[in-house]
């Protein structure tokens, strides 16, 4: 009669190794997450800070739409580079995409004089050409966090 005594052992050391690999996953997994959550938030925040300056400097004050405004074009342009981009490039994308995009609502807007009632032009269109063009102008090829690498 084989020793089931020692089947048994094999089999709960097999289900602590699964058990202990997907918790891994689930960790890295949770880490790229809050790394592109991360990345987000500071790039939207960057990119309003960065609107409300350009209209504080224009108008003398800045305004909540504008600041609002500013939030869509930072978020419009990090997203597809969210996992990719550490915290510098997003404040840099985030400072970047605002003032251009406040150009295209206030200026090249009024200059065409097309109608464009919520600047989604202005605001998403140039951000998303932004967004294309970002992450090959400012060397985002990796994922901020790497799972298995590292300790």
């Amino acid at each position: 009669m084989p020793d089931t005594s020692f089947h048994a052992e094999i089999i709960a050391e097999a289900e602590q190794s699964a058990q202990a690999q997907v918790e891994i996953i689930a960790e890295a997994a949770s880490a790229v997450e809050a790394a592109q959550a991360h990345a987000e938030f500071i790039a939207t925040a960057a990119a309003a800070v960065s609107w409300a300056l350009v209209e504080r400097v224009t108008h003398g004050k800045p305004s909540m739409l504008g600041a609002a405004s500013g939030a869509v074009a930072g978020l419009v342009a990090i997203t597809p580079a969210s996992g990719y981009a550490a915290p510098m490039t997003s404040i840099l994308l985030g400072f970047i995409v605002s003032p251009i995009c406040w150009f295209f609502v206030t200026t090249v807007k009024n200059k065409f004089k097309y109608d464009d009632t919520l600047d989604v032009f202005g605001v998403h269109a140039i951000a998303g050409i932004i967004e294309i063009e970002a992450p090959l102008r400012l060397d985002v090829d990796r994922p901020v966090f790497e799972p298995g690498a590292g300790a």
